[in-house]
């Protein structure tokens, strides 16, 4: 056994250092690591599962860099939705204005306009609301999705290492202090937790589609309100990962 430790795993130990998602414990590192260097003997035919932990330990490397990203411009996000909502509240109040204007100058056309004018800005505050709340519902789930990629490839990490002893196991290789029931445990371990989490992450992702749900919704309202054929505008993705 070795402390070697895999650069994947030292540069989210940093990014989670950095950007922390919220104030739950970061994934401990794993105790248990194989030296890949006693496999060398081992023909490449030997070593498919390997490959294939390996390749599945860095999906899940490249899924947390992408959740952190995604986490550190989630703030951005709320903070530019209500930037636009204060505006089309502003908007709101002066439709407002002008519309009881118009209904005081007895100008039939005017007040019709002034009206119509009114009912657009209306909806589109709605709109505007309810963008915040999806960016504040992506950013929930956000946090969540971050703590369970950082787990996620500590799990992935220790079926990798997994894989390595079982080879090592099949071609009766033993290097000094070698139990390969450590690592069963091990990746049994990581991954109830990494389970533990995607509950949660799974969960808050289903209450952003809701969120997106009704903000399409009050867009087709808005759309409405200006004239704007509804059924010939093509529709946002309601994926949490494309609707940005």
């Amino acid at each position: 056994m070795t402390n070697h430790r895999f650069a994947g795993c030292l540069a989210l130990v940093a990014a989670s250092a950095c950007g922390a998602a919220s104030g739950a414990a970061k994934p401990k590192p794993l105790r248990y690591h194989f030296d890949q260097q006693h496999l060398a003997s081992v023909p490449p035919e030997g070593k498919a599962d390997l490959q294939a932990a390996r390749a599945e330990y860095d999906r899940a490397v490249q899924e947390n860099r992408k959740a952190e990203s995604d986490w550190a411009n989630s703030k951005r996000a709320i903070e530019t939705a209500e930037r636009e909502a204060s505006r089309a509240h502003k908007r709101k109040e002066a439709a407002d204005s002008a519309s009881s204007a118009a209904e005081d100058s007895k100008d039939w056309n005017r007040s019709n306009r002034a009206k119509r004018d009114r009912r657009v800005a209306e909806v589109t505050a709605r709109a505007a609301d309810q963008k915040v709340d999806v960016e504040k519902a992506r950013r929930s789930w956000l946090e969540k999705h971050v703590q369970y990629t950082r787990e996620n490839v500590y799990a992935a990490e220790a079926r990798f290492e997994l894989a390595k002893a079982g080879v090592a196991r099949a071609h009766n290789i033993a290097p000094p202090d070698f139990a390969y029931q450590a690592y069963v445990d091990q990746n049994q371990l990581r991954q109830r937790k990494a389970d533990e989490l995607k509950g949660p992450a799974d969960s808050a992702r289903e209450a952003l589609k809701e969120e997106q749900k009704d903000y399409q919704a009050k867009r087709r309202d808005e759309n409405e309100a200006r004239g704007i054929d509804t059924a010939a505008t093509s529709t946002r993705s309601a994926n949490p990962d494309e609707d940005k």
